[in-house]
């Protein structure tokens, strides 16, 4: 085995190369590779140097590297060169997924064309070995997928107006004085109408994953980008080099669109444009973000034609297609899981099901299959836990009924005539004509309270949980009305002057005891709605 400092193209680790030299395999990741001619000393520390900007994201430089690798004569047929820097110049970083536990394609610098029309990948597929070559296509067919993907997705988004690139945050995570710099501009520039990327407020609540889809349509789209600059190190960070670079790509072929350096305490031959932009020392006062939102106003055409209807409709049609194409298989098990039947409202676990539709659009993206399957499974179990809750909230409520019923007829018919005769615990309580009617509140009182759980019951064999959870809404409100004929008949007990004849023992067993059971059920309710909205409630 020969020992040379050869780096792996998917993970960086080191590499073992065999005695021949045209074979190596990576005892990391596992990725093996076949060279068509020995690997050296000398090719594997030029590789390594541009590979390396190319693992930290920093393409620019990595293509910079690479071509100038290839304009040597020892690298002109190089295919591993080659297929680097079209990796390089897509902006592919490869991440490891712990599910299937290999390495997918992420997408930082989607580009218009194909990457079966890119020049450097063809010489890649020219030069490269046998095993190599058909690895190299398998590996540009995911690519080529993924930047579709992306492609699609960017489609329905609006277009934007203004891109403003800057560094948010320092080595030491804190905010930096371009992220204040850039949010005056932006809020100067959204409150004239403007429809501006700021990706603090672009890509807020989006995973990582659905970035490059927004990014790529904004400076692609964009008419104009403001470069925020007040140190050097922020200018040539990865991610905002990356932003910067792909506009400045597209301003060759545009050159109307507009550059916009906006710098302070930095040497203008440090920025990536010279000879033009905003120097913020001319502005110690500030109100450079009026100039610049003023001189944008001047110089963009901002409004756009509208759509015609058949454009629209020629639009929604393409998108349901593509919806139609990518939906995963297990996201149609997620669906007949959790959807159960038509007429059902809504239904538990939904927010599942619907992040395994949004993988749809990642079309043959490997880490599609393996997120959609995940979703899945969460929403069959959601729907198996909603099965043992409505059955257990049945019986529940089937219970509640009977009481309710029991003890409202009690009160109603057994208490309705003054002249009968009562024994509670062996007392006889002879109950007054008008103590009736404070009878007739107690039970209607009860009566509510009988009635929710059985509304509760009947709706459970045609709405799920998440749809119950509203009925808690009018469970509340019958039990404000439970109070409010609790008061009622209290007041009609204590301002009838025949209540004397009650016997007062007897009375006030009563009252204790019809205090009790409707508090009670009023508690078992209010109770059996907070185990049912955390037992599904949903998960992040």
């Amino acid at each position: 085995m020969l020992t040379l400092d050869k780096k792996c193209e998917m993970c960086g680790g080191q590499l073992d190369i065999a005695d021949d030299g045209k074979k190596a395999v990576c005892p990391y990741c596992g990725s093996t590779y076949s060279y068509s001619k020995p690997v050296t000393a000398e090719t594997a520390a030029g590789l390594n140097r541009a590979n390396n900007y190319r693992l930290r994201n920093m393409f620019d430089n990595a293509i910079v590297e690479y071509k100038t690798l290839l304009a040597l004569p020892e690298f002109e047929d190089n295919a591993e060169a080659y297929w680097g820097l079209t990796l390089s110049e897509f902006g592919i970083e490869y991440v490891h997924d712990t599910r299937e536990d290999t390495y997918v394609p992420t997408c930082h610098r989607t580009v218009p064309s194909s990457i079966f029309d890119c020049d450097s990948y063809k010489k890649a597929i020219e030069y490269s070995s046998p095993d190599m070559r058909a690895e190299y296509e398998k590996k540009a067919a995911e690519i080529d997928d993924l930047q579709n993907a992306i492609k699609a997705q960017a489609a329905y988004i609006e277009d934007y107006e203004v891109f403003i690139c800057f560094k948010s945050t320092d080595g030491n995570r804190l905010p930096t004085n371009d992220r204040y710099i850039a949010r005056k501009i932006y809020d100067e520039l959204t409150r004239r109408g403007f429809r501006v990327f700021f990706s603090e407020v672009s890509l807020k609540g989006k995973l990582g994953s659905d970035y490059e889809p927004v990014i790529y349509k904004a400076l692609t789209t964009a008419r104009a980008m403001i470069l925020v600059a007040t140190k050097e190190e922020y200018i040539n960070a990865p991610f905002v080099r990356n932003e910067w670079s792909r506009f400045l790509d597209r301003r060759r072929d545009d050159p109307s669109i507009l550059f916009i350096p906006v710098f302070g305490n930095i040497d203008p031959s440090a920025l990536p444009v010279r000879g033009q932009g905003v120097d913020l020392s001319k502005y110690p006062a500030g109100g450079y973000e009026v100039d610049i939102a003023d001189n944008l106003e001047t110089i963009l055409t901002r409004r756009a034609a509208p759509k015609l209807n058949d454009e629209i409709l020629s639009e929604y049609s393409r998108y349901n297609e593509i919806n139609r194409m990518n939906l995963e298989n297990a996201y149609q098990h997620a669906m007949r899981e959790v959807d159960l039947g038509k007429n059902r409202k809504k239904s538990p676990g939904r927010e599942f099901a619907d992040k395994a539709a949004e993988m749809k659009n990642l079309g043959g993206y490997k880490n599609a299959h393996a997120l959609s399957a995940t979703y899945a499974a969460q929403a069959s179990e959601f729907a198996a836990k909603e099965k043992k809750l409505l059955r257990t909230r049945r019986i529940f409520d089937l219970a509640l009924t009977l009481v309710g019923a029991f003890f409202a007829a009690f009160v109603i018919i057994f208490m309705w005539d003054a002249s009968i005769g009562i024994e509670i615990f062996d007392i006889e309580i002879n109950i007054p004509q008008y103590f009736a009617t404070c009878c007739i509140f107690m039970g209607i009182s009860v009566g509510l309270c009988f009635f929710v759980p059985l509304l509760s019951l009947i709706l459970s064999f045609t709405l799920r949980i998440e749809n119950m959870r509203n009925l808690k809404k009018v469970e509340y409100f019958a039990y404000a009305l439970s109070c409010v004929f609790m008061i009622v008949s209290t007041i009609l007990y204590s301002t009838d002057e025949d209540i004397g004849d009650l016997d007062e023992a007897g009375g006030v067993i009563f009252g204790v005891l019809f205090t009790i059971i409707t508090a009670a059920i009023i508690a078992t309710n209010i109770v059996k709605n907070v185990i049912a909205s955390k037992s599904l409630a949903p998960r992040n």
